[in-house]
Formats: structure tokens, sequence, C-alpha cells
């Protein structure tokens, strides 16, 4: 029996087989690791390969973290002979990340570190190569070179992120305010489709050869197209207002983008006038009464050409809250977004962007934060009932009475629209107030159907925005809302994360403002219909639908698990788009879905014409519009080295293929023998144009029994042919 016993460990341990936990690593000898090491490790796909100095036999082990939170994604083994000199190893993991900390080490038969670990910071070998590139959308009007923001540009072999998530895995992004949008190229010679309301469609070549390029794309304007939108200039005379799409207007002219490094030496020499904005700054005291206003920050408007700049410059910082001591060297938000004192600054007046949020009432909000202000200048606490009163006598939270609401109706509706312009807009009187220009009141910015999600109220702030000393936190701004706050001397507002806050300071200076108009939309140019010079969309599955009422919004959204009479909530449904049927009562598009899983469906919200109902689009059934994915498994546990079949009725369509976490394709994957303590299985939808993951099933994990019994047990089974086989969740 002894003897039998030995022959059975002796064949465990020829096996390989590990205790658990591979990485918990022993010391070694010091005799034992002398002239181990590991100088390089690089990854092809799932393959780690890495430079070895290994003396005698051993194991290399690579394990794939998060560089953020330091959790280990996937980790792979392999067993090198004495001398191997390279070493390669298939890492246990879904997919890998762009980017991830890889560590390396050697190992001896007892998991004892035979040499340090390596440790590197490495993105993928498919994306390491890839270098920067800025594209601009410009058009030449006159001598002057314009910017286009919103126009739509496509590139077949680099990468964007559109969706603003930081993942570099989109092929088409629209340009930003400033005309701008960042891709990644390989080295070498490629093309982009540039296209925009208004313009030329355009095929642009350049090569790309180093790091941080730029490269500018020109459009010709469309001479059938008259004053369409697209001409990113304004003359103040409103000439150029226009759809840009269904739902953004443009109309009026602000100062907006940073022109100092191409025109501040030209309109240096033209600025004659300066004014003061007569900013507010106190000694420090929020009881002392001692704001007032002072002359530390200049503007002058200039008109050059055809276009109009407004210059800035300022002697010391505008302090942060209205209560503080202005000063030439204090910590502030403009010195961190790039101005500094002793300056002047210059910025183009170009037309301001409103987003349509709502048809009936003509509700339209600015795209982006265009100034940075406080509610109140003024704002001093009452020390006998502790409470914040405006220079008015009233609470510094009141809308009503503000500085705000007096300069938004007075200099910026007077600066920013012409006579003509105004009479477009009108008279807010259901608010409780009685303005042309306004801001959000809470109520509005938590409507779902104006902002469905934190994301729909991020909002970045203008060049201009950032001079005046908005306070910028991972590319977004707080902007402010109307609706009391935590007490007094707060408002409500929306994060840079789009969280609804209450305690936006009345009186401080760095939070964003994003005007909000009513439009006459029947005293508009009707809108315009689906683009014809539009690149071809470029979700994965199209939509349409022709009985919705012209010129009304809907949402469109994917909904998971979809029966007739459930509720929404945030957890079975995905928010795709707010969109806006054309003058015929029609929409169509097409998007990718995030979460397509069991019974997902895809349903248009609006008003048809007998008050709000939810249409199911059944342009998304069957295959080539629907992922049909079954969860036919629950968490199980195995036996050692049991056989695991498992099967999807995910289908895919031309183009896509079904790749599970083992590596296999198709609707079935197999396990031959699984050995493994744990075993995560998962069927993700590819689309084969570019690799992109589009859908997937739920993960589902496998429990093996590694104890050492289950081992001797699973041995003699295999002597015998028994080994047993999991079909699914059904063992066979």
């Amino acid at each position: 029996m002894k003897k039998i016993i030995s022959l059975i460990l002796s064949i465990v341990l020829l096996a390989g087989i590990l205790p658990a936990g591979v990485l918990a690593l022993n010391p070694a000898s010091a005799e034992k690791s002398e002239g181990y090491s590991i100088s390089s490790l690089s990854f092809d796909g799932k393959t780690a390969t890495a430079d070895t100095v290994n003396p005698g036999a051993c194991k290399f082990v690579v394990a794939v973290y998060d560089p953020d939170s330091g959790k280990m994604l996937g980790s792979g083994i392999t067993a090198l002979e004495k001398n191997a000199g390279t070493a390669q190893a298939m890492i246990d993991i879904p997919a890998m990340p762009q980017y991830f900390l890889a560590r390396a080490f050697l190992l001896d038969g007892n998991m004892g570190a035979l040499c340090p670990k390596y440790e590197s910071r490495l993105y993928t070998k498919a994306f390491e190569n890839y270098l920067k590139v800025a594209l601009s959308v410009c058009s030449t009007q006159g001598d002057s070179t314009v910017l286009i923001p919103g126009a739509e540009v496509t590139a077949k072999d680099g990468f964007c992120d559109c969706e603003g998530d930081g993942r570099y895995d989109d092929r088409t992004a629209v340009t930003g305010g400033n005309g701008e949008i960042i891709f990644y190229f390989e080295p070498g010679e490629h093309s982009v489709t540039t296209s925009a309301d208004g313009y030329f469609q355009t095929t642009a070549t350049f090569t790309v050869a180093e790091n941080a390029k730029s490269f500018t794309i020109k459009l010709m304007k469309d001479s059938g197209s008259g004053s369409e939108p697209g001409d990113n200039t304004s003359d103040g005379t409103g000439s150029d207002d226009g759809w840009v799409d269904r739902t953004h207007y443009k109309l009026g002219s602000f100062p907006q983008t940073d022109v100092t490094e191409s025109m501040g030496s030209i309109l240096d020499s033209e600025a004659t006038a300066w004014k003061s904005y007569r900013y507010y700054s106190g000694t420090g005291k929020s009881d002392g009464g001692s704001m007032t206003a002072g002359d530390f920050m200049l503007y002058c408007d200039v008109t050059y050409g055809e276009d109009k700049y407004r210059g800035v410059t300022f002697s010391t910082y505008r302090p942060t809250s209205t209560n503080y001591e202005t000063s030439a060297s204090a910590y502030n938000f403009q010195d961190d977004n790039g101005y500094t004192c002793g300056n002047i600054y210059w910025f183009r007046y170009e037309p301001v962007i409103w987003r349509v949020r709502d048809s009936q009432t003509g509700l339209a909000i600015c795209e982006t934060i265009i100034d940075s202000r406080p509610l109140t200048e003024y704002a001093i606490r009452n020390k006998s009932d502790r409470q914040y009163y405006n220079d008015k006598g009233a609470l510094a939270n009141d809308w009503e009475t503000s500085s705000l609401k007096a300069w938004l109706n007075n200099e910026f509706l007077q600066m920013t629209f012409t006579e003509d312009q105004q009479d477009l807009i009108k008279i807010n009187d259901t608010d409780g107030g009685n303005e042309k220009v306004f801001l959000l009141p809470e109520k509005y910015a938590t409507n779902p159907v104006y902002f469905p999600s934190n994301d729909a109220r991020h909002a970045q702030g203008s060049d201009y925005a950032k001079c005046q000393g908005l306070h910028v936190q991972d590319g977004y701004s707080e902007w402010r809302l109307t609706s009391p706050g935590y007490d007094s001397y707060f408002t409500c507002g929306v994060t840079n994360e789009g969280n609804i806050t209450e305690q936006c300071g009345a009186n401080t200076t760095c939070a964003g403002v994003r005007p909000a108009i009513k439009l006459n939309l029947s005293d508009l140019p009707s809108r315009p219909n689906k683009s014809k010079k539009a690149a071809a969309p470029t979700g994965v599955f199209d939509y349409s639908y022709d009985n919705c009422k012209p010129d009304n919004d809907y949402i469109l959204l994917n909904v998971t698990g979809y029966k007739d009479g459930f509720a929404l909530t945030q957890e079975n449904l995905e928010y795709i788009d707010l969109i806006t049927a054309d003058s015929s009562g029609s929409v169509s598009g097409a998007f990718t879905p995030r979460n397509a899983i069991t019974g997902s469906t895809t349903l248009l919200i609006g008003d048809f014409g007998s008050g709000t109902q939810a249409v199911k689009l059944t342009a998304l059934e069957g295959v080539t519009g629907q992922i049909n994915i079954v969860n036919y498994y629950s968490s199980i546990s195995v036996d050692y080295k049991s056989k695991l079949v498992f099967h999807t009725d995910m289908q895919a369509p031309d183009g896509f293929v079904i790749v599970w976490s083992t590596g296999d394709t198709g609707p079935e994957c197999t396990i031959g023998k699984a050995e493994k303590s744990e075993y995560r299985i998962k069927a993700d939808l590819v689309r084969t144009a570019d690799n992109t993951v589009v859908a997937s099933t739920w993960e589902e994990v496998v429990k093996v029994d590694t104890r050492f019994f289950a081992k001797l047990v699973a041995f003699f089974r295999g002597l015998f042919g028994t080994l047993p086989v999991y079909v699914d969740n059904n063992k066979k």
C-alpha cells in the first residue's frame, strides 16, 4: 500500500499540480537563487515573453494587474528547463486591457522566489505602437481660418474616445468646441473622412511618424448652402444662425476659444479701450461687509477683419470667493488653467450652441459652460440669525434678486444677441421668474427626459470660462442651478461628475454658468432632416420608426428582461440617446448596446399623439437586430479533471463572431480537463472588422475541487476512463 501511495504522489508531482495560492511565494535559499534573473518582459496578446537567466529548472509565473486598484486580472505559469534563456506563459484572462501592470517571477518547486520580481507598466502590443494625433477641422473664409465644432471624423484604422469613457476604442467622433478631436494611429499613412453641415464631405490623407502630431483638415463651403450651419464665425448680425443638427441650434455670439498663440501679437496692438469687470474681493471675513468691486481684472473687445475678439488681463488673481482677498501669488484656479497675472489673453467670439431639451416649450440650454461667476457678488452672514444675505436684503441664495440674474438679462443678453435674435427668445414666466435668460432649476436638471443620466449632465468649460477662474476636475466642471441648497449660503448645482449637489456656494467664483433660454421654435427655420452627406452609422444595429410626431423629442432605451407592463429601473435600462423626429415624423440611426442580455429590447419613449408611450422597435428582433443570450448556468462546483462543455444561444450576425473566455469560438466551448481551482466562463460577441466586443453573456464561475483527495480520486478515475463530464450545468 505504501508503494502505491508513493507512486501516486510521484505522479502528482510530475504532473505539476501546484498548491492553491500560486502567487503566495515562499522564500528560497540564497545558494539556490544565486544567478537567477528576469531582464525584460513583453506581451503579444495574452502571451507573455521574458528574457531570463535560470541556471536550473524552475517555473516562470506572470500576473497582470489593474494599475489603479491593484486587483489581479489574470495569471499564467509554465515550467522552464535549465538555461532556457527565454520564457513564455499564456495569461488566463478574458481579454487583455489596454494598459496594465505586469509582474513576473521565477520560482522553485516549493514556490520559493529565485530572484526579485520583475515589474513593468505596459500597453498591449496591439496599442503600444500607436501615436497620438490631434486633428483640427477648419474652413478658410477670406483671410481667416475658422475652426468647425460638431464635425464628424471617421478613421478606418485609428481609434478615438467618442464616449468619454477613457477607452480609445471608437472609430468615429465629433469635434469639440475648439474644432479638435484626438485620435491614435500606428506609424504610417492614414486617411480620415470628415463631414459637417454646410460643407462638402472630404477625405484627408496624412503620414504619422511621431507622437503628439497635429494635422489640419480643411472643409470646402457648400455653395448651395448659403448661411447654413457649419460657418463658425459670427458677424454679430445673426446671419449665421441655424440648426447644427436636429437638436442643436446656433444663436448669438460669445467669447470662447483662446487664440492668443495665433492672434495675440496682432490683437495686442489693436487693444485701446480697456474696461474693468468690477469683480468683487474682500478681506477674508464672511460677516464684515467688506466685499467691494475692484479693477484688478480688465477686458477689451476688438474687431479684426470679420471676427470679434475679447482680450482679458489681470494684475492679481480673481479670488475663488468674493469675500476673499485678491492676490498675485495665492493659489487660484486661473493659474491651474494656465492663465497667469500680467499677461493678455485673447478669445474669439463664436456662435453659442444651444441644445433643445424640450420641443414643446422650446427649452434650450447652452451646450458648454461659457463663463464662471458667483450667484451673488455680495454675501454677508448676519450674526444674530446666522443667515447669509445679499446686498438686496434677500437670502444670499435667492435667484430673483441675484447679481447673476441681472447680468444674464442685461449685459449678457445685449452682448450675445442682436435685437432680431432676442425676438426669437421667449420670456420665461413659468418657473417663478420673468426673464429671457436663466439658469435651470433642480427639477429640470433631474428630469430624466432632459438629462437621463449623470453623463448627460456632464459639462466642459470654454477657454474663456477657464480664464475667468472655472474649477476643472477630470476635464469637467461644476455648473450652477437656481434652486436653494443646504442653507441660505448654498444653491444646488451639478458636480463635475454629473451629480446634483446642494452645496454650490452663492459667492464662489469658480462655479460654471450654463445659460438657458426658451426659443420660439415656430419662428426658426425647419429642422434639417438627416444629412445625406453624413458618414454612415457606426453602431452595430440599425433602428427606425416612422410614426412619431414631427419635430418631437424621444428617448431611446435598451431594456433588459423586457415584458409588457414591467417597471423601468436603473438596473434594467440603458440610456442610448435623446433624439428628435424629423419633419415627416421619422427617427432612424444605429447604436451599439452595452447590456444586451436575455430579452434585450429597444424602446422609443415619448408622445406619439396620445400622451407619453413606449414603442418597441421591431427592427431589432431576430438575428440581425437583437442579441439573444440565455444564461444557462448557475455557479457550480465540479470534480477535479472533469470535462466541461458550455453552450450559448447567442447568435452572431454577419461580420461578428462569438468568442469565449477560453479562446473557443462559436456557440460551444470545451475545457478538456478542469485542473485550475476556478474558471470564469463568458461568451462575447465580437465585431471582426475591429475586434470590438459589442455584447457579452453573464460571467459564470465554476469552482473546481482541487483538494488532495479530489486529485487522488481523479487519478484513479483517469486510469479507468471514468472522469465526469459536465454539459452546461448538468453532470453526465
